[in-house]
């Protein structure tokens, strides 16, 4: 499995950073998450930060496709008889 570090602003619904890890790099990852985490929180923005894993980032694409889908395309996504 490979570790995503996704930081994410859902105002703009962009991806302000995506970082891969391997399964040995975990503590390193949890503590780039914190590090993140703090970083915002001090300056005042209202971002996510997520650690997710996946197989490849293709698969992560896939399960986790509101980080990477436009709002236009989650909208049409939502609405009826998509």
């Amino acid at each position: 499995m490979t570790i995503f570090l996704l930081e994410y602003e859902p105002k703009t619904g962009m991806i302000v950073s995506l970082t891969q890890y391997s399964e040995h790099e975990r503590d390193a990852a949890m503590k780039q998450r914190l590090r993140l985490e703090k970083a915002n929180a001090l300056a005042g923005r209202e971002r996510e930060v997520a650690l997710l894993e996946a197989v490849t980032e293709s698969a992560l694409r896939a399960t986790h496709s509101r980080y990477f889908k436009s709002v236009k395309e989650l909208a049409d996504a939502a609405s009826p008889g998509s």
